[in-house]
């Protein structure tokens, strides 16, 4: 083990890989760079549907790349 490794991440390796998978797309897959530069990703979270809007900001429904919460 590392000292960037964590017991957790030695214990689940398909939480690692899936984590490894994202960060490498955001990194060289030209979709996720094209959604960045467009406004629908910010860094693990794709963005959807307007929640609201206001005189200075905008509230969007994210989603979370590895966990698909919100």
């Amino acid at each position: 083990m590392t000292l960037c490794e964590s017991s957790e991440e030695k214990a689940s390796p398909t939480k690692l890989i899936a984590y490894r998978k994202a960060i490498d797309n955001l990194d060289n897959d030209r979709k996720w760079q094209t959604d960045t530069a467009v406004g629908k990703r910010i860094g693990l979270y794709k963005l959807s549907g307007e929640l609201g809007k206001g005189n200075f900001s905008q509230v969007k429904t994210g989603y979370h790349e590895l966990t698909k919460g919100t």
